[in-house]
């Protein structure tokens, strides 16, 4: 019988079974695909209107901020100007602090506008992280990953009103442009709010792993020692813990139903471990599959 390790990337679920086959455990690795749901909410519509209609709600003040969106974009923007340049230019009027904390303008400042081999721009970008300090370079980190949002947003926004948001940005914002936002809010607040409804999938690649947790029984000195490089196998090791604990409560001839009762709660170190009935009888069967014991008439003896 096989022990569910968890799901992990293909490289990841390689590198784990190498490991256990390395000291002799037999490893099955499954891939499989992952289908996430989520519900999201949003609002669309020209902005005149949207304004009339979410007066006074907690929609007003994403609309401001759109607003601010639009008038920063009506500054900065012009028919044929350079993608780089009107992000760069977007970002910069909308925040000002920006300047500060910009990673490709720190970059260049410090190192040009080239860092040559890779092996070279990996160093000079430790070298740079040295110098900005942890607390600097987390601030640097979540203003690039807030530009990104806005950008994003903003790149949306402009193609949903005929712009060609290409190297070169080529439109013009209309009077009355479109907005389009998504909200976090409970079911009860969007239905109040007349907000459309959409499900976004995510369809993502996992590879479930597994273990024969008999063979983790017969190398549980060599897990122990894999278990302190590999953390995430400590599942293994403690089921091959208890297949010791159940065959040590095995003497002479017992009944099988007082032996369940007795391993349904077991304690291993300071930890509490619940089996179900249905999980000890699966391990049974394959200890006396195994000939480790002899079941018979609700009876359970060792047979080695």
């Amino acid at each position: 019988m096989k022990l569910y390790i968890g799901s992990f990337s293909q490289e990841e679920a390689q590198k784990l079974a190498k490991e256990l086959r390395k000291v002799r455990i037999n490893t099955e690795l499954k891939p499989a695909l992952i289908v996430e749901v989520k519900k999201l909410y949003y609002f669309e519509g020209k902005i005149s209107e949207l304004k009339k209609k979410y007066a006074g709600t907690e929609i007003e003040e994403i609309i401001k901020n759109w607003e601010e969106y639009i008038s920063t974009i009506k500054t900065v923007s012009k028919d044929g100007i350079d993608k780089e340049e009107f992000e760069e230019n977007f970002l910069n009027a909308l925040i000002p602090e920006r300047k500060e904390l910009n990673m490709k303008k720190l970059l260049k400042e410090k190192f040009g506008d080239k860092f040559g081999e890779v092996e070279e721009k990996n160093e000079l970008f430790k070298k740079f992280i040295d110098e900005c300090g942890e607390e600097k370079f987390k601030k640097i980190l979540e203003q690039l990953w807030m530009d990104y949002l806005i950008i994003s947003d903003i790149k949306d926004f402009m193609e949903l009103n005929g712009f060609d948001y290409g190297d070169k940005i080529h439109g013009k914002i209309p009077d009355d442009p479109i907005i389009k936002d998504y909200v976090d809010i409970d079911d009860k607040k969007a239905e109040k709010l007349e907000l459309k409804q959409m499900l976004d999938f995510l369809i993502d690649s996992q590879v479930d792993t597994y273990a024969d947790f008999v063979d983790a029984f017969y190398k549980r000195e060599k897990l122990k020692n894999l278990v302190k490089e590999k953390p995430e196998l400590s599942d293994i090791l403690m089921v091959a813990d208890i297949i010791e604990i159940i065959l040590d409560k095995v003497e002479g001839k017992k009944d099988l139903d007082e032996i369940i009762k007795e391993i349904r709660n077991i304690k291993i170190k300071e930890n509490e471990i619940t089996l179900s009935e249905d999980a000890i009888k699966n391990i049974l069967k394959e200890l006396e599959k195994e000939e480790f014991i002899k079941i018979k008439k609700g009876k359970i003896s060792l047979k080695r």
